[in-house]
């Protein structure tokens, strides 16, 4: 098994979903016209950056309070465009429950069980995913404090199967160049017979305000690769209402708010939204950086509020 297989899998899901947005605490508005305010204030935003930037490779949600215990989401996922000069096209499918509440480190947290599968098309070959595991985020913030996942993987006409277990952990804070930052730590390891894997241990310094990550370290086998300082870009993100239309899934046609999100004046998503529901129906982003052209579309298929 080639060493690039444990790295790949790594990169995706680092750069499939990140931070939560930046949103206010939960309120409602009964006017027949909202304002972007009211709708931040309205959505719990399951955030797909696709971005490194305070990547945390799970879902990251903000207001997470106008979600209570027992909410079950599903979401179909597909991916398509270049990674690394490669193409990556792939369906998934994320599977959520915030099945209680815990307090960690004297945070009141939520703990989430996510299921997910996918399938992606690498270097002409398919690579076939599974994974189960628990993430815990703060019940206010939406910031992610600890997670432990296990994974399968197959990739096409290799034997055998690739299996993966990860963890993040918040490990400690610390100042970086005039940064008050939470470090974040990531351990993955492939463990199995003829299986050439070993352990990526990855830190991150992570702003605690911004959410910017202004330095990564990563360790694999013998080397390391150490970012250093990372420029903080200004993190602005502008919301705008977009016209209205209908959207037909599987819960139904629903007529929805278009609401575009930008980042530095540059468009980074459109989520369609319904005041039946608190998490968008849809919601669409992409990235183009030095290397990778990525977009990623996600469609809401359950929804159970409890």
């Amino acid at each position: 098994m080639k060493k690039y297989v444990p790295i790949l899998i790594l990169i995706f899901f680092t750069l499939c979903i990140g931070q939560p947005e930046e949103l206010s605490p939960g309120k409602s508005s009964e006017s027949d016209e909202w304002t972007v305010e009211d709708w931040k204030d309205h959505l719990s935003v399951m955030a797909p950056t696709v971005t490194q930037d305070a990547s945390t490779m799970l879902p990251g949600f903000g207001n997470p309070g106008n979600l209570s215990v027992g909410t079950h989401l599903v979401y179909y996922l597909e991916m398509e465009g270049t990674m690394m000069g490669m193409d990556i096209p792939l369906k998934a499918v994320m599977d959520i429950t915030f099945s209680e509440k815990e307090r960690i480190e004297g945070v009141r947290c939520f703990k989430i069980d996510v299921n997910s599968s996918l399938e992606m098309l690498t270097q002409g070959r398919t690579m076939k995913m599974e994974m189960v595991g628990t993430e815990w985020i703060d019940d206010v913030t939406g910031e992610l404090l600890r997670a432990h996942m296990e994974m399968i993987g197959h990739m096409e006409g290799e034997d055998p199967s690739l299996p993966l277990s990860f963890s993040i952990e918040r490990t400690g804070e610390t100042e970086y160049q005039g940064h008050e930052c939470w470090i974040l730590t990531f351990t993955q390891e492939m463990k199995g017979e003829g299986i050439e894997g070993g352990k990526v241990i990855i830190l991150q310094y992570v702003n605690k305000q911004t959410g910017d990550m202004v330095r990564q370290v990563m360790t694999y086998e013998d080397e390391e690769m150490d970012s250093g300082y990372i420029e903080p870009v200004s993190s602005a993100v502008v919301w705008e209402l977009g016209h209205r239309e209908s959207v037909i899934t599987e819960l139904g046609t629903y007529e929805c708010q278009i609401i575009t999100i930008s980042r530095n004046g540059k468009l980074v998503g459109t989520l369609w939204a319904s005041k039946k529901f608190t998490v968008p129906l849809k919601y669409v982003t992409s990235v183009s950086e030095t290397g990778s052209t990525l977009t990623l579309t996600m469609m809401l298929v359950t929804y159970e509020i409890r």
